[in-house]
């Protein structure tokens, strides 16, 4: 008996847990800032909570089966109480069917479920009374018809009446929210019932529950309302198409000065009419100079500014594993704010050489986070948003609040961290989305196009903290504009052998780099070596522990040396070489070198598998994507962000972008103008060599150190290569 009433009552509470996506969990990384989260209960959430208390007040009543009759009252009490506090619900799900014309196939088992729970009351409170014991038992009797009415009208398999829950979601207006929070109620009623008729059947000694096909019906029932509730409630999400004016609105409503009242006001708007979704909402001050308080954000973000407030709302369906969200948690904590290099001359005291500081603008951190999400993204299969706010200095992380609201529904998975150090100006926001949206590696795209570039070594897990002692692959560098590896020229162990880029991994004594003692040294056992602060080209030398010229540390993908400047690619071929040198620190492609292959690269975003919808183009070389943003004039290629300036469509001829936005070739490089503006905006043909080439005969190509988009001749090159 205790076995079928724990098998019921957890399918119970998997139904409702299921219907809301509970999961208390609120993720965080350990050396990150906590910001001020307004977790807001729903009334979902209350609804559930309510029946999941009334649950575990039927399990606790059956803990053990000899309660004496005091604490069965006092169960009964609490139940309820439970009961009387849907009672709102219930009479509003009267109205709404009585309205409908289908009471008789739900009242009616409502009102005999409630009387026999009240003739059980009377029977408990005078055992004695003989009369009271028969009005009990045979009311009982006729709950399992009851019962078995109730599911299947809300499982829509009477034949004889109307099917109940989509007679309720029609009557509340496909309202996602409500059909879950009624529905709780009327579950309410059933585990009631539920629960008396197994205490009857105890009294009785009738039957073994645990072990009859009631119960295997009960099972497979709840299971499939399980099942259609979710696909009910999935048929009543709303697109969120204007909600970007709707937001507008929504500010406009409130006062800036009160920016906590307007995200919460915003946040309920968003949850009451998108209630299918959790969100979460950032609010801050206008962005611009005038505050000094910018913004960037990846495209799952909805954005809108008004009445001297900008606010980012983003919307959340599904919910982590904890493995997946110990594995976000471990990658985040590795993040490094880009850094770049400035002259003491310009500082006061004036002093020689130069210094470091982090990179301030908003733009630069954000496209810097995203390359670090970029493995864990290919690694997952998530899309993972990202949103960075840059405010003027403050002293702590408990100043930066005083710019940031943010408010969240309960369980959200989010991160949320600052920089460090004596100027606390940046707030990051990380939010991994499990959408719907597809990840493909090139060896699962369509048959109709030909293998992809180093399809071969395709492999979903870039295994970024592993050691290969075979292979040495943890031990390459790989900079980012060259696409090359960092080696000695020739594989040569001679003292002041060159360091160049070499496009081939060899897997050579030359091409394999570890950091020692704060130096980098290959596998000759060489250092690499700037001569002195005013060089420009890189050697190898014997290595000597005082030398600040051989003193070299990774910054997350960048590489800092004892002058305080940066490895990097000058960005030209000296004949066949690639040269490699140091110069003032930036964040730019030509400084940033990865210890993993560009299989972590490897992976193709679209947002459609149609192939008349618009797509993602990433060109072959760089890896990266064509992107047209929307406060820049000229298109670029950056690592993908979920951008709708990412997604691109042949349209008569003209490559339009999710902004609307079209491409014309202006000198060597590629601006972005109006559509409707013929006379500038070109026409474009995708050719049989993967070529986006114009009317003139020249293409789009990357080659730019600042990643703009180059309007050239035409060349077979992967530099002119892209892929859609």
């Amino acid at each position: 008996m205790n076995q079928f009433l724990h098998l019921v009552f957890i399918l119970i509470s998997v139904l409702h847990l299921s219907s809301a996506e509970k999961l208390i969990r609120n993720h965080r990384t350990k050396r990150l800032a906590e910001f001020p989260t307004v977790n807001s209960s729903s009334l979902i959430e209350k609804a559930n909570l309510s029946i999941l208390d009334f649950t575990d007040n039927v399990n606790q009543i059956f803990v053990e089966t000899n309660n004496d009759r005091e604490e069965l009252i006092a169960h009964f009490e609490r139940i309820e109480r439970q009961l009387d506090g849907l009672k709102d619900d219930i009479e509003s799900i009267h109205r709404e069917i009585k309205t409908l014309g289908v009471t008789a196939g739900y009242s009616v088992h409502e009102v005999e479920i409630k009387y026999c729970l009240s003739t059980f009351r009377q029977y408990l409170e005078h055992p004695d009374d003989e009369h009271a014991r028969d009005v009990f038992y045979k009311q009982a009797a006729t709950l399992p018809k009851h019962l078995e009415a109730l599911i299947d009208g809300l499982l829509g398999q009477n034949a004889f009446n109307v099917d109940i829950m989509v007679a309720l979601r029609n009557a509340i207006q496909c309202h996602g929210r409500k059909l879950n929070q009624k529905m709780n109620s009327m579950m309410g009623i059933v585990q009631t019932g539920l629960w008396v008729y197994v205490k009857y059947n105890q009294m009785r000694n009738i039957s073994d529950l645990s072990r009859s096909s009631f119960k295997k019906s009960i099972s497979e029932s709840f299971n499939k309302l399980s099942n259609r509730l979710q696909g009910e409630v999935h048929k009543c999400r709303t697109n969120e198409r204007n909600i970007k004016e709707e937001m507008r609105r929504v500010i406009e409503s409130k006062s800036a000065s009160n920016r906590k009242e307007v995200a919460e006001t915003l946040f309920d708007f968003l949850v009451d009419k998108y209630d299918t979704r959790k969100w979460i909402v950032v609010i801050l001050p206008q962005t611009g100079s005038k505050n000094q308080i910018y913004s960037a954000q990846s495209g799952g973000f909805h954005t809108a500014s008004a009445n001297g407030t900008f606010a980012a709302a983003i919307s959340l369906e599904q919910t982590l594993s904890p493995e997946m969200s110990t594995q976000i948690d471990a990658h985040l904590k590795n993040f490094e704010f880009p850094m770049e290099t400035f002259s003491n001359m310009n500082r006061f005291p004036i002093k020689l050489g130069y210094s470091l500081r982090p990179k301030k603008e908003a733009h630069d951190v954000h496209k810097h986070l995203i390359r670090h999400l970029a493995p864990l993204r290919t690694n997952s299969q998530l899309i993972i948003e990202s949103l960075v706010v840059e405010t003027p200095c403050t002293p702590s992380m408990e100043k930066i609040k005083d710019f940031v609201s943010i408010v969240a529904s309960n369980s959200t998975e989010n991160m949320q961290f600052t920089n460090n150090g004596t100027c606390i100006n940046h707030m990051v926001l990380v939010v991994p989305a499990l959408r719907p949206t597809l990840i493909i590696t090139n060896s699962l795209t369509s048959a109709a196009i030909s293998d992809s570039p180093s399809s071969e070594r395709l492999d979903w897990q870039c295994n970024l903290n592993e050691t290969d002692s075979d292979d040495h692959r943890s031990n390459l560098l790989r900079n980012e504009f060259g696409q090359a590896f960092l080696s000695v020229q020739g594989d040569s162990s001679q003292e002041a052998a060159s360091i160049i880029l070499e496009s081939e991994w060899k897997n050579s004594t030359g091409q394999r780099w570890r950091f020692v003692d704060n130096q980098l040294k290959n596998d000759f056992g060489k250092c690499l070596t700037a001569w002195k602060e005013q060089s420009w080209y890189l050697y190898q030398y014997n290595c000597h522990s005082d030398w600040a010229g051989q003193k070299w540390y990774r910054h997350g993908f960048q590489i800092v040396n004892g002058f305080n400047m940066c490895l990097s690619y000058e960005g030209k071929k000296d004949g066949k070489f690639m040269y490699v040198v140091q110069d003032l620190c930036d964040s730019t492609p030509p400084f940033l070198w990865y210890d993993w292959d560009s299989v972590c690269w490897e992976a193709i975003i679209t947002l459609s598998a149609a192939a008349n919808e618009s797509r993602a183009l990433r060109n072959e070389f760089s890896k990266s994507y064509l992107s047209g943003y929307k406060d820049e004039s000229w298109a670029k290629h950056e690592p993908w962000s979920n951008q709708p300036g990412q997604n691109w469509e042949f349209v008569n001829g003209q490559l339009r972008n999710g902004n609307g936005k079209c491409l014309t070739g202006k000198g060597w490089y590629v601006n972005q103008v109006d559509c409707m503006d013929t006379a500038s905006a070109k026409t474009w043909t995708y050719n049989e060599k993967r070529q986006i080439a114009s009317d003139d005969s020249y293409c789009l190509g990357v080659g730019n150190t600042d990643g703009f988009i180059v309007y050239n001749y035409c060349k077979d090159d992967p530099e002119y290569r892209w892929w859609y």
